[in-house]
């Protein structure tokens, strides 16, 4: 039982990594492109 949440915790971790780094990428973008629109 206590091997199983570990690994259930490692999993949901490895989301919460990936979902956080799209994001910033995401904002990332709509912020370069923001930069790129207030400059024309």
């Amino acid at each position: 039982m206590q091997n199983n949440s570990k690994k259930r915790l490692r999993h949901l971790e490895k989301q919460v990594s990936e979902l956080t780094k799209a994001n910033i990428d995401r904002e990332k973008e709509e912020a370069d492109s923001f930069c790129n629109h207030n400059l024309l």
